[in-house]
């Protein structure tokens, strides 16, 4: 996951669970990811607009390909792992989406507004300020995929799951 970042990674937010926030995940980012400096912090409690921006594409994305069963077998986890490799790329380089800019609410309304533009992530990233040699590698990176081929191979990778989650409950 944090090979594939284009960045260097200097925090990871995470939700509030104690899942999540444990000595076991500093640990985890020290020693298998090697992030020495890396600032581990949290959303606040009882706001729930603070991972607007990272909560907006998981049902749109995630929850469409792979669904709401829990994987929590190996079988599971490595086949997850397959679509992850397709999806991540087919959804960063191909795929466009609208920007969430804002979130409130107003009594029992909530107002989003969104960017006016399509865009891909990946070109939101090439008009951006990142450094030239950043831009290089990650146009190198989307030289290397074929949409239609990535989505073949998450349609499989999928039904793979499906099959392994299946396998399991069956």
């Amino acid at each position: 996951m944090l090979d594939s970042s284009p960045f260097p990674i200097t925090e990871i937010h995470t939700d509030n669970g104690s899942e999540f926030i444990n000595k076991d995940t500093v640990n985890l980012a020290k020693t298998a990811w090697n992030l020495v400096n890396v600032l581990l912090t949290r959303s606040r409690a009882h706001h729930s607009n603070d991972n607007c921006f990272a909560e907006q594409k998981n049902n749109a994305f995630v929850r469409n390909y792979v669904g709401l069963a829990r994987y929590d077998t190996d079988k599971e986890y490595e086949a997850l792992g397959r679509v992850y490799a397709y999806l991540c790329p087919f959804l960063n380089f191909f795929v466009p989406n609208k920007k969430l800019l804002s979130k409130k609410t107003e009594g029992s309304k909530t107002i989003k507004t969104y960017d006016k533009e399509l865009k891909t992530p990946y070109q939101r990233l090439m008009e951006s300020s990142i450094p030239q040699d950043q831009k290089d590698r990650l146009a190198a990176a989307r030289a290397l995929y074929n949409p239609v081929q990535l989505q073949q191979n998450i349609h499989r990778a999928v039904n793979a799951l499906i099959a392994a989650h299946k396998d399991k409950s069956g």
